[in-house]
């Protein structure tokens, strides 16, 4: 009877030291989760604090170097399109203007094609470097030969307007980035009426 006794007594010794055991890890558990969980969220915090003035500066001190969106190759393909065909002009007209052009030299040289369009003078190589001439931009925009290498780059004006598409959309791009820079800019400033802010965004 003392043996069963020693034995059920053991038992319930060891039961109840597993149980204890068994809360002690859980607890421990639970202590632990919710200190890593406690230093996860002030890193937030620090983090977010610290992006701020800090992160969002030196993105914008970056930002500048970025290389904007642009399709050089879209953009010559209009040029050379448009001395290969004098009638593609038409098409493009009412669509593209020189601003929409990302590369300087191609502006100088649609602004030429513009200027001949308008006097009703056929567009080629001849008359759009004589253009360009006239105005002293010839040099700017990469010479006769530059011009000559244009033509070169289509074989038929045929989808002159998807590249004037593209050229389009790519001038929306570098648009919406210049925008979104001054009101991230402006969102810093204190004294800045939020609603003007909401205002200049929808616009």
């Amino acid at each position: 009877l003392i043996h069963d006794l020693l034995n059920l007594l053991i038992f319930n010794l060891f039961l109840f030291c597993s149980i204890l055991v068994h809360q002690l890890i859980l607890y421990l558990f639970l202590i632990l989760h919710f200190f890593f969980n406690g230093i996860y969220f002030l890193f937030l915090s620090y983090f977010s604090l610290w992006r701020s003035p800090l992160l969002c500066t030196m993105e914008a001190m970056v930002a500048p170097f970025r290389i904007p969106p642009h399709d050089e190759e879209a953009e010559k393909a209009v040029l050379g399109s448009l001395m290969l065909d004098p009638r593609a002009i038409e098409q493009v007209a009412d669509m593209l203007n020189s601003e929409d052009f990302y590369k300087r030299e191609h502006s100088l040289i649609y602004t030429a094609m513009m200027d001949l369009f308008a006097k009703n003078i056929p567009i080629d190589v001849v008359s759009t470097s004589t253009r360009l001439k006239e105005a002293g931009t010839l040099k700017d925009a990469g010479d006769r030969a530059y011009l000559a290498d244009l033509t070169g780059m289509v074989a038929t004006a045929a989808h002159i307007q998807h590249y004037a598409d593209t050229i389009k959309k790519k001038r929306v791009l570098r648009e919406l980035i210049h925008i979104s820079q001054q009101l991230g800019e402006q969102s810093f400033q204190d004294n800045m009426d939020v609603e003007a802010l909401l205002d200049d965004a929808e616009k």
